[in-house]
């Protein structure tokens, strides 16, 4: 119907799969034109394969080096755990599926530990055993391999935005510094504003049922001083989800106003 008739309104998906937000968002924001690409955000030689799928190539790299030469023990021999992990990934693929929550989660500053938990519950839903020792060996053992490939590998990809969260952390730390609230404006004219105040943590013995227990009570400390640590660990997600609701909101005004159906 489009082709006979190109002013014709049609209701089919639009195929433009713009992955990763975060660092999309980020790639924008420096002007990043390979990373821009890398998450589908603009045209060229890389938007072809998407970050994720990069990742993985690198990770499936990474353990075919493993497995044929792993790295010494401290007794200078081969390490098998490294070997026998690097052969599970090279014989279960490293996939997209099985990374790409990890990829999400890297603008938010996910720890070694997060990326763990993230691998091991996508190897959990394979696994029906509950033995220790086939968890370790399917489970456990391969999580911990591929969370420490991911440091390695994933650097590269993530220089300019490891540069660009440094910035905004520094920012939010020395506002955090004066005392004051941290706050700035989304391009929809939402302002975004931070002002948590630092807490203490205080514990009174009480009883349940009988028995005693501590009940910890959290309170505004007295000082009532800004706490930089949220606000600096904040700053990241919150601009990223403050564009994201941004341009949502455009969308829809802008579907609004020409009075049509969205």
């Amino acid at each position: 119907t489009h082709l006979n008739d190109p002013s014709a309104l049609i209701g089919l998906p639009i195929y433009f799969d713009q992955s990763c937000s975060g660092l999309g968002h980020i790639a924008a924001l420096q002007r990043d034109h390979l990373s821009a690409q890398r998450t589908r955000l603009c045209s060229g030689p890389e938007a072809n394969t998407d970050l994720y799928t990069l990742v993985a190539q690198a990770l499936t790299h990474q353990a075919g080096l493993d497995l044929h030469a792993p790295p010494l023990t401290s007794g200078g021999k081969p390490c098998q755990h490294t070997k026998a992990r690097a052969r599970f990934w090279l014989k279960n693929k490293i996939s997209r599926g099985v990374i790409k929550e990890v990829i999400i989660s890297t603008p938010y500053g996910i720890t070694f530990w997060g990326i763990r938990q993230l691998i091991t519950a996508q190897l959990m839903r394979k696994t029906n055993s509950t033995d220790p020792k086939t968890l370790l060996r399917f489970v456990d053992g391969p999580a911990i391999y591929l969370a420490k490939a991911f440091a390695t590998v994933l650097d590269p990809y993530l220089q300019n935005a490891n540069d660009l969260k440094a910035w905004l952390k520094l920012c939010a730390n020395t506002i955090a510094k004066t005392n004051s609230p941290l706050h700035f404006t989304s391009p929809n004219g939402l302002i975004i504003r931070d002002a948590e105040l630092t807490t203490t943590k205080k514990e009174f013995p009480t009883v349940l049922n009988g028995r005693k227990f501590a009940y910890h009570h959290i309170a505004p400390d007295p000082s009532s001083k800004i706490n930089s640590r949220s606000l600096t660990s904040r700053i990241v997600p919150n601009y990223i989800h403050a564009m994201d609701a941004s341009l949502c909101t455009s969308v829809i005004n802008q579907f609004q106003a020409l009075d049509l159906p969205i």
